[in-house]
């Protein structure tokens, strides 16, 4: 590897004596862009930096390199840059290689490449990828190799890409060999952030770079270093249809849970519609008793007690009182009084941790009329308690029109959502053409026009009356426990091919119907129906869990399998085979209609 990785590079790398400039391509590009841009930027001064980890200068080698006759190579491609640059004209005091600052040194260099004075800047990852703040007037980065960690193409950029940068828009130039060792290391790369990407996301289900933070990424630079039109343009397309992919499945994923956030919203309304009725009559009585004398009645040891306008401030009092005696270890309610036709609870906060009186600035009360009514309220003075309840009291409208307008809200949501629930991916078209071209592809670079997912799969059809047999993530279908729903533990579900995942659902129902049969059939023990109907269970868990994988793909199976007829059942066993034999398109609606004939052919 440490061959080709100089054969990349340079091909004087490899023997000094043996090859000349005119072998390689590589170290002109970089010295023709960096010289433009150096010519371009003289009065503003911008700086560049060259990052390679290969080809140090000569001076900090810690070992000698040799040619293929043993002879000493004296080939470096810092120099070599350094040289063709200072004879284009650049002085040389403005290129600097980081090999040359020492701690003492460090701190003056990178001042230099802040302020112009040094306007070129050659570094290794290790030594010139973190902690160096030079970004003030950098304005190019050249990546002249490729590192082996995602992590340090990241640090390399960060050094451009970051505050305190005058340039408003900045360069980042990426030099590749094409059909060279560029392609495996950006390959490599690629497998890394990906795994990194997933670990991240804290999701097992995503398998894709994300297709913003990837548009130029290392599957596009693999795809430049391939010298092979046919394989560039798979890398490519392979890279667009994962991102697609991955937007697809969130997609379908959001509808899952559009669908679960209907079915709660649902569920609120009949509540919501119920309390609007109580609230606006609790709203009339009390708009009937608004002008009505003073009168409550407040409940105390087991005893009641009727006060009127003119015991107001004794009914203020004891209300106090009562309140203020009102202390429990736990929250707990206790009635109060009778007020305006409500009867009033004061819900005590009870005892701190630490056994302390809680305390608190407000009062906590339950209101109950038709409905209750939770209130919290500041206890000033003793007759200012009675009127804020009484204010309260005629503010209740406030939760009607509360109340009315979270009905409206929720029932516009609910009509909004069931519109755009049987919307299709708005880029599925782009998707399945993308991925019909991938296919095409991928036969061209196999050199097979019979490579198909059953082969790569090793699933084997048997017919319709009979259950799917091969390997499925290297397990075989025929060694499964279907009558033990736990045997889908043995899959990554997310991982699956439609073609798997179908295989599994089509013999988890194959199987029911199979048990089903024998029940109908009647000629079984009381223990073994027992034993089947546990069968049964277990069955329709599985298919529950293999249905969730399906909606989350946007694919509608019914969700429960004893809900379904027999006509029902061999209708999904057909949609299913139907799949597997010719790739026939599964349900994406809440109905069920039977392929055609000519979809089916039932071996």
């Amino acid at each position: 590897m440490g061959e080709n990785k100089k054969l990349t590079m340079d091909m004087r790398m490899l023997d000094s004596h043996l090859y000349t400039e005119e072998d390689s391509e590589k170290i002109t590009q970089v010295v023709d862009s960096v010289y433009e841009i150096w010519a371009a930027t003289k009065e503003e001064r911008s700086t560049q930096m060259i990052f390679s980890d290969t080809g140090v200068p000569l001076k900090y080698r810690n070992n000698a390199s040799y040619n293929l006759d043993r002879s000493v190579n004296s080939f470096s491609a810092y120099d070599e840059i350094k040289r063709l640059l200072v004879l284009r004209g650049i002085p040389e005091e403005e290129i600097r290689f980081i090999h040359e600052a020492t701690d003492a040194t460090k701190e003056q260099m990178m001042r230099d490449m802040r302020t112009g004075k040094i306007r070129i800047l050659m570094a290794s990852t290790s030594k010139g990828g973190t902690g160096l703040n030079v970004q003030d007037k950098l304005l190019a980065v050249h990546h002249l190799d490729v590192p082996w960690k995602p992590s340090d193409s990241t640090q390399r950029n960060g050094r451009i890409i970051r505050q305190g940068n005058e340039n408003d828009e900045v360069q980042i130039h990426i030099y590749i060999t094409k059909g060279s060792m560029d392609s495996f290391m950006w390959q490599t790369q690629e497998h890394k952030k990906r795994v990194v990407d997933q670990l991240m996301r804290g999701k097992s289900n995503v398998r894709e770079i994300d297709e913003m933070d990837n548009e130029f990424g290392p599957s596009v630079y693999k795809a430049i270093a391939t010298d092979d039109p046919v394989k560039a343009e798979y890398m490519q397309l392979e890279m667009q249809v994962e991102n697609l992919e991955q937007a697809r499945n969130r997609y379908y994923e959001s509808k899952v849970s559009e669908s679960k956030r209907v079915e709660r919203e649902q569920a609120k309304l009949p509540v919501l519609e119920e309390r609007a009725v109580l609230v606006k009559k609790d709203v009339t009585a009390l708009d009937q008793s608004k002008d009505a004398p003073f009168e409550m009645t407040l409940f105390y040891e087991g005893k009641e007690k009727r006060f009127g306008s003119d015991d107001k401030k004794a009914a203020a009092e004891l209300f106090h009182q009562l309140i203020t005696q009102h202390v429990t270890e736990t929250p707990q309610q206790a009635k109060l009084a009778v007020f305006r036709g409500f009867e009033i609870y004061h819900i005590s906060h009870g005892l701190t941790p630490e056994g302390q009186l809680f305390e608190s600035e407000n009062e906590t009360f339950l209101f109950r009329g038709q409905t209750d009514y939770h209130v919290q309220l500041s206890i000033t003075s003793m007759l200012g308690t009675l009127v804020k309840i009484n204010n309260k009291l005629d503010k209740l409208f406030w939760d009607l029109d509360k109340t009315t307008q979270e009905i409206e809200r929720i029932k516009a949501g609910i009509g909004r959502l069931e519109a755009e629930r049987s919307l299709p991916f708005p880029r599925e078209e782009e998707f399945k053409k993308k991925m019909g071209r991938l296919k095409e592809l991928k036969a061209q670079l196999d050199h097979t026009e019979n490579e198909t997912v059953e082969a790569e799969h090793f699933l084997a059809l048997n017919g319709i009356e009979q259950t799917v047999t091969g390997e499925i993530q290297g397990i075989d279908l025929e060694e499964l426990d279907y009558f033990d729903s736990t045997f889908l533990e043995n899959f990554d579900l997310t991982e699956l091919s439609d073609e798997e995942l179908a295989a599994l659902t089509f013999n988890v129902v194959f199987q029911y119907q199979d048990s089903l049969m024998a029940l109908e059939k009647g000629v079984l023990s009381l223990a073994e129906r027992d034993e089947l109907v546990l069968d049964f269970h277990e069955e329709e868990e599985a298919y529950a869990q293999l249905c969730d994988a399906w909606t989350a793909r946007g694919i509608a199976f019914p969700d429960h399998l004893q809900s379904l007829n027999e006509d029902k059942l061999s209708l999904i066993q057909m949609q299913l085979y139907a799949h597997l034999q010719d790739q026939t398109d599964l349900p994406r609606e809440g109905t069920q209609e039977a392929p055609s004939e000519k979809q089916l052919s039932l071996g």
